[in-house]
């Protein structure tokens, strides 16, 4: 999470959550309750020791999404403007302010519409949530299916909450989401009907999708 100024003058800075905060929120609340004091000000920022663990693991988790990368660009090749085909990179915005994030969100969601087969590190932002989804993949229908690399062997809870985000923030923007989602985790189990460009375990989100389509509340209810 973090604080933008807000759009509006002479009022409080706007408080930003991203997906991680989603997942700290369902593993202990107390956390994200003191993560939001730090960054209000309320209480000294906690500081740690390096971790060479998390450090070394994070960078493992780099290697594998950019080999699920590589295996899509192989498949559908690099963005064609020309064409609207391709992978398109949405790179990491400049800044944290509002402006840049607003432009990279507008960038993704026009990437979108514009039909690319698969958008790489779409980013959202909407004035209260920004996060960045490892792969959106265009269906045969034209929906777009959320798929996120994680190392782990086994799927998690945690894992689900990040998609269900970023499948609400396609909803918000009016871009169809498939009605499942995928875990292309560490252990590479093959993804039922999925050909040699990703391997993972399919996690289905139908219930969801489907309630959202029909007026429901969205991925996140």
């Amino acid at each position: 999470m973090f604080l933008l100024e807000s759009e509006a003058p002479d009022l409080a800075q706007d408080l930003v959550f991203s997906a991680s905060d989603l997942v700290i929120a369902a593993t202990c609340e107390y956390q994200l309750l003191r993560k939001l004091d730090e960054k209000l000000g309320r209480s000294p920022k906690a500081e740690f020791e390096p971790d060479e663990m998390l450090a070394r693991t994070a960078k493992l988790g780099d290697v594998h999404e950019h080999k699920v990368l590589a295996k899509f660009l192989d498949r559908f090749g690099t963005w064609d403007p020309a064409t609207g085909r391709g992978v398109y990179d949405v790179a990491a915005a400049t800044a944290m302010d509002r402006t840049s994030l607003q432009a990279k969100h507008a960038e993704s969601i026009n990437a979108l519409r514009a039909g690319a087969d698969v958008v790489f590190q779409a980013a959202f932002f909407d004035g209260r949530f920004h996060g960045r989804s490892d792969f959106l993949v265009k269906q045969d229908d034209g929906s777009y299916a959320v798929y996120d690399t994680k190392l782990a062997r086994h799927a998690k809870v945690t894992a689900l909450l990040q998609l269900a985000a970023y499948g609400d923030q396609l909803l918000h923007a009016g871009i169809t989401p498939d009605p499942a989602v995928t875990l292309i985790l560490g252990a590479t189990v093959a993804t039922p009907g999925a050909d040699s460009t990703t391997s993972g375990a399919a996690i289905g989100w139908r219930t969801s999708c489907r309630s959202s389509a029909s007026g429901g509340a969205g991925f996140l209810r």
